[in-house]
C-alpha cells in the first residue's frame, strides 16, 4: 500500500496586497529621486560659490540616490511577487525597525536641547512660546519619528513575514533565488555588512580628513587606508556570512566588539573638537558642539548600545554557524 503525497495546506493569495506595497515603494522611490534632484541643484549652486573637497551634502546626495534605486528595484520585485523581493523587504524592514528604535532613544537627549533651542530662538526674535505651543511642536516631532522609524518598518515586517505572503511569492515565483541560499536571519546581517562596505568606501574621501580611532584622530592617507581596509574586511565578512563560514562569523564578532569600544572611547568625555576642525566645520558650529558636552556622551552610549544589540544578535545566530563544522 503506497502512501498518498501530502497535499499542501490552502493559503490566501496576497498578490493584490503585494501590488499595493510595491506601488508604495515605487512612490517612495519617486519621492527620494525628487529630493535627490533638488539636493543636487542646491549643492551645485552652493559649490559654484565656494571650492572645496567632498562635503557631507555630497554624501547625502549619494545616499538618497542609492535609496531611490533600491526602493524602485524592491517595488518592481514586490509587484511581480518575487521571492528575493520578499526576503530583502523583510530583512531591510527588521534593520530599519531596530535602527529606528535605537535612534528613537536619542529623543531622551534631543528633546531637552530642542526645548531650550526653540525658546532661545523665540526670545531672540521677540516672541514667546507658550507651554501649549511647545507641547504641540514636541508631539509633532515625536509623532513623525515614530511613524518613520517604528510604524512603517513594523508594517513591512508584519506583512512580509506573514505565511500567506511567503506562500504567494513561492507559488508565483517557483524558481530558486539567490536569497534562498542563505537563512533569512543571516541574510539580514549580510545586508548590514554589505551596506557598511559601500558606505565606508564612499565615505573615505570625506572622513579621510579625520577618523577617530580609540581616542586618537587619524587624517590624510593613514585615515583613508584604514577606511578602505575596513571596507575590504566588511566585504569579506559579508561574503563569508552568506556562505555560512565560521571564520566570517567570529571575525564579525570581533569587528562589532572593537567598533563599540572605539565609539565609546573616542566620544565619551570628549567633544572631539580636533576631529570636527579637521572635517572643516566653521567656528559657529565648533562653538555649538563645544557647548553641548552631553551630545558626545549620547553618541558614545548610543553607539555602544547599538553594538551591544548587534553582539546579542550574533550570539543568537551562533547555532547556525555552529552547525557548519566545515568551511564552505
Amino acid at each position: 500500500m503506497t502512501s498518498e503525497p501530502a497535499v499542501p495546506a490552502p493559503y490566501q493569495d496576497r498578490k493584490t496586497a503585494l501590488i499595493v506595497f510595491g506601488v508604495f515603494e515605487l512612490l517612495l522611490a519617486l519621492l527620494l529621486a525628487a529630493i535627490t534632484l533638488l539636493s543636487v541643484v542646491t549643492l551645485l549652486a552652493v559649490r559654484a560659490k565656494s571650492a572645496g573637497g567632498p562635503t557631507v551634502a555630497l554624501w547625502s546626495v549619494l545616499v538618497l540616490a542609492g535609496m531611490a534605486v533600491a526602493a524602485a528595484w524592491l517595488g518592481i520585485g514586490t509587484i511581480l511577487a518575487r521571492r528575493w523581493a520578499r526576503a530583502l523587504n523583510l530583512c531591510l524592514g527588521w534593520i530599519w525597525l531596530v535602527c529606528g528604535l535605537l535612534g528613537s532613544l536619542s529623543l531622551v537627549w534631543i528633546l531637552p536641547e530642542f526645548d531650550r533651542s526653540m525658546r532661545l530662538t523665540a526670545a531672540q526674535s521677540g516672541q514667546h512660546l507658550t507651554e501649549g505651543m511647545m507641547l504641540a511642536m514636541k508631539s509633532s516631532m515625536i509623532g513623525m519619528v515614530l511613524v518613520m522609524y517604528v510604524v512603517i518598518p513594523s508594517a513591512l515586517v508584519l506583512f512580509f513575514r506573514a505565511e500567506n505572503v511567503r506562500r504567494t511569492c513561492e507559488a508565483r515565483d517557483p524558481v530558486r533565488r539567490w536569497t534562498d541560499a542563505c537563512p533569512l536571519r543571516v541574510l539580514g546581517l549580510v545586508l548590514l555588512f554589505g551596506v557598511g562596505t559601500l558606505s565606508v568606501a564612499l565615505l573615505s574621501p570625506l572622513y579621510g580628513r579625520a577618523l577617530p580611532v580609540f581616542g586618537h584622530v587619524l587624517s590624510g592617507t593613514p585615515a583613508i587606508l584604514v577606511l578602505l581596509a575596513f571596507a575590504a574586511l566588511s566585504a569579506w565578512i559579508a561574503c563569508g556570512l552568506y556562505r555560512l563560514k565560521r571564520s566570517a562569523y567570529f571575525t564579525a564578532l570581533g569587528v562589532v566588539l572593537l567598533g563599540g569600544l572605539n565609539t565609546f572611547i573616542s566620544f565619551y568625555g570628549s567633544n572631539l573638537i580636533a576631529y570636527y576642525e579637521k572635517l572643516g566645520l566653521g567656528r559657529d558650529e565648533l562653538r555649538a558642539i563645544e557647548s553641548s558636552a552631553a551630545s558626545s556622551a549620547a553618541v558614545a552610549w548610543l553607539g555602544a548600545f547599538g553594538c551591544f544589540v548587534l553582539l546579542c544578535y550574533l550570539a543568537w545566530l551562533h547555532p547556525v554557524f555552529g552547525a557548519a563544522k566545515t568551511e564552505k
